[in-house]
Order: structure tokens, then C-alpha cells, then sequence
């Protein structure tokens, strides 16, 4: 179990590293309207696998926990041949945004290019990432860490031979990926065991049979990727592709501290659930306090230090061109911290099981952040932006600590026996 935890970490920071070294050179190497378009496209890439990991992966989840071993193989390889057809749907569709994403292209190059290899791109990822999912799912995290390392090093060496012999562009870019995620699914082991054929009526079953399971994760996963996306697009719309690229520029700066919220949440998680099922209010608070205090002083950490080494980072992104840059991370550097507690009073709210209120309170704060993002940056500027998604994290905050979290504490019993 040790060895599997310590590979799924390390799997989740090569990957996370990966992405984060990308929009380093990006940002220090195109053009801004050209990083600007890759983190939309990047997002739309998230969100299709995260909508087959949604539908399909969940439900495959739930049968190994109702379903003999010969049940689970036979779905599995079924949606296996299901993942590929939705992804290649959801694909086609991308094209047509990277299509309407960049109405002010020119040349058959930069405009067709570079929807024939994102949709490519989008292809590939879904054949690794469902591949990853299922080994994930099978406990082999191991085999999964390798397939990703394989992943990563053609990555790289496509990467760098496009930097010595080529000009690198975003059909370069999504070409280099698209070409290490097919490589790295094709020359690894099979995921899935299963060899029977699949026919039509047998996707169409899987098809039903999965979405009879996991069709209320789809609303959460919209709502989630609008919470954490929206804005790209609002601002792209709105300021156009070079305030999308100064938020995502900015905002790189704060992937180490996702990396460190998802590790408390990884530790956390049992201390929840046993916390729960002793079920004493008052032991609850020194473990909230500890964690409060352990996850601020990170934060302040990260960006003292982020702070003091500024200038080596603002050379090393070729900053000069990002003019909002320091400003913004500034701004979002209160964004995190408000961030930060938000989260953890969620994943204390997951741990109690209180799915559905979380829903409701992020489709009120989703509303919020909508209004406020189509009325306020057209009118103050960029840093409006990051002010919105402020407010709603401020709004889930407040309704966590000060509404969810104390009336379920509530149901617990005050104090334990000495």
C-alpha cells in the first residue's frame, strides 16, 4: 500500500511538473495570444477527460463493488471501446473550438494546423488517461507511474528537438504531445484483460449501464471545471486572448500550492473519517486548528519565498511582456489563502457526505461569479477578474464555516468520555 501512495504521488508531480515547465517556455517563447489560446485549449482538454472519468471510470468503480471479477472484466473492456468512441465524439467537437476560439488567425498554419492536432491531441490523451484511470482502479499505480514517465520523456525529447530544429507554435506543441501520449498508450502493457468482441448493441448497453450510475457526477464535474475555468473564457471574450494569457501566466505561479492542498487532503482524509466515526465534536477542533494553521503557513511560505526570489522568476518567464504580472500575483496570492481554508472545510464537509448541499452551494456560487465576471473586468480592467472569483470563493467560505460545517459539528456528540 506504501509503495502504491508513494508512486501515485510521484506520478501526480511529474505530471503537474510537466504542465508547469510547459507554460514556462510557452510563456518565455510565444507569442501572449498564442499562450493565451493554449490555456483555453488546455482547459477543454481537462474537462473532456474529466467527463469520461465522470461517466465511465466511476461507474466502473461502482461494479467492482457489486460485481465478481469476470462482471467487472467484461464491462470494463465494453467501456473501454465506449471511452474511445465519446472521446473522438468530444474530440470533433474541440476542433470546432479551436476553430472558434481563434477567429482572428491567418494562415492555413496557424488556424487548421492547429485544430488538426488538438483534436490529435485530444485523441491521444483520452486513450493514456482512461489507460492510467483503469490501472488506477485495478491498484497497479505502479504501472501507471511508468506509463506516465514514458509519457513525460517522449514529451520531452519531442519538446526539445522542436526547440533546436523547429520555431515552436501550438500545432507544434499539441503535435509533440499528442505524438508521447499515443507512444506511451501503444508501448506499455494492456490496462484491460478483456478479448471478446464489441459490437454495437454492447456500447449502447455499457453505455446506459454507466450512466444509470454516475450521471448526477456529470452536474458536480460541470460545475467544478465552470468554477475553475469560466473566467479564461470570460476574459478572452471580454479583454481577449492577452488578459487570458496574463491570468494563466500569473496563475502558474500557484500550481506548487495545489500540489500542496492535494497532499493534505491525501493525509487528511483518514483523520476525517476516523474523527467522524468516533464521533466527538470537541475533537474536532484541535485537528481543524493544526490544519488551518499547517496550511496557512505553507501558503505564506510558498509566497514569501515565490516574493523574494521574484526578480530571478520574472527573468526566467521572460516576464517583460507580461505587464499585469506582478499585480495579479499579488492578487492571487489572496485568492489561495481564501482559497485554502474554503477547501479544507470542504473536504471536512466530503468526509460527512454532504454531497447535494455541496452542489447547491456551488451552483449559488457559480451564479455569482458568472454575474459578476460578464459585468465588472469590461469595466475595471483585468484585475477584476481574479477580484470575482474572490468574492465566490469568499461566499463558499462563509457558508462552510459559518452555516455547513458547525450544524453538522452539531450532530456529533460534545465532548468524549474520559
Amino acid at each position: 500500500m506504501i509503495r502504491r501512495s508513494i508512486a501515485s504521488v510521484v506520478d501526480q508531480a511529474l505530471l503537474s511538473g510537466l504542465n508547469f515547465f510547459i507554460g514556462i517556455y510557452l510563456i518565455a517563447n510565444v507569442p501572449k495570444e498564442s499562450y493565451g489560446l493554449y490555456v483555453q485549449l488546455f482547459a477543454a482538454g481537462v474537462l473532456i477527460c474529466g467527463t469520461l472519468d465522470a461517466l465511465i471510470a466511476n461507474a466502473i468503480a461502482n461494479f467492482k463493488t457489486r460485481m465478481d471479477d469476470e462482471g467487472v472484466l467484461v464491462r470494463t473492456g465494453k467501456a473501454q471501446f465506449l471511452g474511445r468512441l465519446l472521446g473522438g465524439g468530444l474530440a470533433l467537437l474541440s476542433g470546432l473550438l479551436a476553430y472558434w476560439l481563434q477567429p482572428d488567425a491567418t494562415g492555413l498554419w496557424d488556424r487548421y494546423g492547429l485544430v488538426l492536432f488538438f483534436v490529435i491531441y485530444v485523441v491521444a490523451l483520452v486513450f493514456r488517461d482512461f489507460k492510467r484511470v483503469i490501472l488506477y482502479l485495478s491498484q497497479q499505480s505502479v504501472l501507471a507511474l511508468r506509463l506516465d514517465i514514458l509519457f513525460l520523456a517522449l514529451a520531452v525529447a519531442g519538446g526539445w528537438g522542436a526547440h533546436f530544429y523547429a520555431k515552436v507554435s501550438l500545432p507544434f506543441v499539441f503535435a509533440i504531445l499528442a505524438m508521447a501520449n499515443f507512444l506511451a498508450a501503444m508501448l506499455t502493457p494492456g490496462a484491460v484483460k478483456y478479448q471478446g468482441r464489441v459490437g454495437f448493441s454492447d456500447v449502447r448497453d455499457i453505455f446506459w449501464e454507466c450512466w444509470a450510475v454516475t450521471r448526477w457526477a456529470l452536474p458536480g464535474l460541470a460545475l467544478g471545471w465552470l468554477g475553475n475555468s469560466m473566467y479564461l473564457y470570460a476574459a478572452g471574450y471580454l479583454l481577449g486572448l492577452e488578459a487570458t494569457a496574463e491570468l494563466g501566466a500569473s496563475r502558474l505561479l500557484l500550481m506548487p500550492v495545489t500540489l500542496l492542498m492535494m497532499a493534505w487532503q491525501q493525509m487528511a482524509r483518514p483523520d476525517i473519517a476516523r474523527l467522524i466515526q468516533e464521533g466527538h465534536r470537541s475533537a474536532f477542533f484541535p485537528f481543524l486548528g493544526k490544519s488551518a494553521g499547517l496550511i496557512l503557513s505553507l501558503v505564506m511560505g510558498y509566497f514569501f519565498v515565490a516574493y523574494l526570489f521574484f526578480d530571478y522568476i520574472s527573468t526566467l518567464l521572460s516576464t517583460d511582456k507580461y505587464e499585469h504580472f506582478y499585480g495579479l500575483l499579488t492578487i492571487w496570492s489572496v485568492y489561495v489563502m481564501v482559497y485554502s481554508i474554503k477547501f479544507m472545510g470542504t473536504i471536512v464537509m466530503v468526509g460527512f457526505g454532504d454531497f447535494l448541499t455541496l452542489l447547491k452551494m456551488n451552483m449559488g456560487s457559480l451564479a455569482l461569479q458568472a454575474v459578476l465576471l460578464f459585468s465588472l473586468p469590461s469595466r475595471f480592467g483585468i484585475q477584476a477578474v481574479v477580484y470575482c472569483l474572490i468574492a465566490s470563493e469568499v461566499l463558499e467560505l462563509v457558508v462552510i464555516w459559518g452555516r455547513l460545517l458547525p450544524a453538522r459539528l452539531k450532530t456529533l456528540k460534545p465532548s468524549a468520555v474520559m
